[in-house]
């Protein structure tokens, strides 16, 4: 064996000993046994102390293994370190043949299989199954060293020549090339009379700034730009070029498969404040647009929130609002809407907004709707939602919109999307293995679903992304942000980026989609300060109003999800709607194909059972724009490029307002003070509960500060999601003197006409389909 093409020796060729064979193949032979095995070594991220395995294979049916005793993996210490493991008679798996397996946690997370395994098969790039073979033994795996003065910052060969045959194999290891990285700033920067660019792509062989003042493709001059030995490259000029238009072209070596340079395809800067297109080119800011903001906003501490998640687009498109084509498309018709005493999220009494993406994203032209989850630039304002691009409005704009927000007492949470980028990949063109995420074969890591994961664990890719958080807190004076697939960027990262953005806004508010195609991250979060969207609150709740539940589900989610990820109530955000998949009223309604457009009776009862349950649990409870009116999108799912069914229809606001106003009244009740006992900072004391439930079905009832300990009066949550009235064990009259707030029909802080039956003993019972909230002196 030999490497590269020069067929340099190799250095301590030996065979793997069996037990670390074992390590990377996931199962070893021992005699008429074998023993499948996963330890803390291979996946340190997933083992806890408590954690519970499984085996999962194409013999049980893969996800079904989980809970059955007789897949679960034990306990074991070998060589050391703490192995789970599950030993099973070879005659049970020989007269299958080879089969695919995995090992997967009781929560439903896989363990991701090693690239390195010799047994790995490809189920699509990026992502892989083990494979058990009966006759293979483990036998033939060699480790090396390689020559010395070699690196394995490049691609290379491993050569087999024994003087009749010879066979080489590509290998790429990113090892030493993930320790290549900069310390100085990057981008286009202006300094009094001076403009610098500086870009990072460690393995070019040339870097070329094509430099204009106009957007005339003739009018583009180039400059070559000069190496440096940290993999950065720059060009100084004394002059202040504001204003003026750039973009670059790398080149490198053509025979290294892991680079992917291609000199013919422009690039946008990564550190571009602004940009024309999602090709580019960027423009040139001046320092003096881009000031840090003297006197930031603070918003209400993440117990306190009520959001509401909505799209730029969908706000104002059918708004009644004067606005002109192009303010009802960007930013500067946003700011005016906000600023609009009469606004929807005013009327609707929330105090923070979640904002899909707003970063450069990938749409081909202007008027194109799109959710934006496709980014190709972090730090630029979208230039779809941009009055003039070539002048880099969205700056302004932008910052205006959140001043606006800001005005009218509501946070701005954006939407950010950190695990991989739309088209054009420019910094694949920079540096393609350095960027992006691929295992040993160079085929691309695809746990977000979309092809090109990022490299979270290069240097430069950290610090891209930890920037230009900073740069919009900094600048923008946004107030958080909901990552996007988070569990993708990983613990550490996202530790940091919390470091980062509390030294720039101590209030910052951090909320993670805590999950992608590969697993969870949820409850690592539980030491931090982010929260994490709930996405068992919302599946739970959504069979739960059509009477699929169970009592103790309900009053589990009430109490903020004890005991699931979370340290604190307020890391559980609630929901039943969001912009993915179906909206609310079309994944509950009675009518055929999800069709929510003309909601039943007792459709419209289930969303006001929701409702109150979002609003009433603890948590943070988030909102879909439009949910309160019953927006429809016609029984369609992914609806990520239709405007069309996305629209806010303020028609439909009217003829539901009733519904509005009734949801408002439970967002004012949440926010006021007699909705403080909702807002923990920590769970509360298992005395402060009292729980009810019904003989028979899921109806259920939660007593607040049952045991009197807190300032605040008793509340009484009651709800019966069945067809049937639903008898309750609870005499609100035998725990003080009771006011009835709400109904399925109503809510007044001052108190309803309580005509809710009792029995004989006084116990309540309620009629289908039904809430009560009661307050209790």
């Amino acid at each position: 064996m030999f490497w590269g093409n020069e067929e340099a020796p190799l250095a301590n060729l030996e065979p793997l000993p069996a037990e670390e064979v074992a390590m990377l193949s996931g199962y070893q032979i021992l005699g008429d046994n074998v023993r499948f095995l996963a330890s803390g070594r291979g996946w340190p991220e997933r083992f806890k102390k408590n954690t519970r395995l499984y085996f999962a294979s194409s013999l049980n049916e893969w996800a079904h293994a989980i809970g059955s005793p007789e897949w679960e993996m034990h306990p074991r210490p070998i060589q050391g370190s703490q192995q789970l493991t599950l030993e099973v008679p070879m005659s049970k798996l020989a007269k299958h043949g080879a089969f695919s397996f995995k090992f997967v946690t009781a929560d439903r997370q896989w363990l991701e299989v090693h690239e390195a395994a010799p047994n790995r098969e490809i189920i699509e790039p990026g992502r892989y199954n083990f494979v058990f073979e009966p006759n293979c033994r483990g036998d033939r795996l060699f480790r090396f060293e390689i020559p010395a003065g070699e690196t394995l910052a490049k691609q290379n060969v491993l050569v087999w020549n024994d003087g009749e045959h010879r066979a080489a194999w590509p290998i790429f290891h990113p090892g030493d090339l993930l320790e290549l990285g900069s310390d100085k700033a990057m981008g286009a920067m202006v300094e009094g009379e001076r403009t610098l660019f500086r870009v990072f792509s460690p393995r070019a062989s040339q870097v070329i700034l094509e430099l204009s003042e106009t957007t005339s493709k003739q009018d583009f001059k180039n400059h070559s730009m000069q190496a440096s030995e940290d993999g950065s490259w720059e060009i100084d000029f004394p002059t202040d070029l504001s204003g003026h238009l750039y973009r670059y072209r790398v080149a490198g070596p053509e025979d290294d498969e892991s680079a992917g340079f291609d000199f013919t395809a422009p690039i946008l800067d990564p550190y571009a404040r602004a940009s024309l297109s999602r090709s580019g080119p960027g423009v040139v800011i001046s320092p003096d647009r881009l000031p840090s903001t003297k006197t930031p906003f603070e918003p209400p501490p993440m117990r306190d929130l009520v959001i509401v998640e909505c799209h730029l687009r969908d706000l104002l498109a059918e708004s009644t609002l004067p606005l002109s084509p192009i303010e009802r498309m960007g930013f500067s018709g946003l700011r005016k809407w906000a600023l609009d005493k009469g606004n929807y999220l005013r009327s609707l009494g929330v105090n923070a907004i979640e904002l899909q993406p707003v970063q450069e994203f990938d749409s081909l032209e202007p008027e194109e709707y799109h959710w934006g989850y496709m980014p190709v630039n972090y730090f630029a304002p979208a230039s779809a939602y941009s009055r003039d691009p070539v002048s880099g409005s969205g700056i302004e704009e932008l910052r205006a919109v959140v001043e606006a927000f800001h005005e009218s007492g509501i946070a701005v949470v954006l939407d950010v999307v950190y695990n991989h980028v739309g088209i054009p990949a420019h910094l694949a063109l920079l540096d393609k293995a350095y960027y992006f995420d691929h295992d040993e074969s160079l085929e691309p890591r695809n746990w977000s679903g979309c092809g090109n994961d990022l490299r979270r664990n290069a240097p430069m890719t950290r610090r891209l992304i930890v920037d230009s958080l900073v740069r919009w807190v900094e600048e923008f004076d946004v107030d958080g942000f909901r990552f996007d697939l988070a569990e993708l960027l990983e613990f550490p990262l996202l530790k940091e980026i919390e470091s980062a953005l509390r030294k720039v806004k101590p209030s910052v508010l951090l909320i993670a989609e805590p999950w992608s195609f590969r697993g969870r991250i949820d409850e690592q979060l539980g030491p931090t300060s982010y929260s994490s969207w709930n996405d068992g609150f919302r599946d739970f709740i959504r069979d739960y109003v059509q009477g699929k539940g169970d009592a103790d589900g309900v009053i589990h989610y009430l109490k903020g999800s004890p005991g699931n990820a979370y340290d604190r109530p307020c890391q559980s955000v609630n929901y039943v709607e969001s912009h993915d998949d179906h909206c609310f009223i079309d994944e509950i309604t009675e009518n055929h194909r999800r069709d929510g457009r003309k909601p039943t009776d007792l459709d419209k009862k289930r969303a006001r059972l929701a409702i109150g349950l979002t609003l009433f649990a603890l948590g943070v409870p988030m909102l879909a724009a439009g949910q309160d009116f019953l927006r429809s999108k016609s029984g369609h799912g992914n609806t990520y490029r239709r405007g069309d069914l996305n629209v806010l229809d303020y028609k439909r606001l009217e003829r539901f307002a009733d519904l509005h106003r009734y949801c408002g009244a439970w967002v004012s009740f949440r926010l006021s003070e007699k909705g403080e006992m909702l807002r923990w900072d920590k769970y509360p004391d298992d005395s402060f509960w009292q729980e009810y439930r019904a003989d028979q079905g899921s109806a259920a009832a939660l007593l607040l500060n049952a045991n009197r300990e807190s300032q605040w009066p008793q509340c009484l949550f009651a709800i019966n999601p069945h067809e049937e009235e639903a008898p309750l064990s609870v005499v609100p009259e035998a725990l003080g003197t009771p006011t009835l707030l709400a109904t399925v029909a109503n809510f007044s802080h001052h108190g309803l006409d309580d005509k809710f039956q009792r029995s004989e003993s006084g116990e309540i019972v309620l009629p289908p389909t039904e809430l009560a909230l009661w307050q209790i002196q």
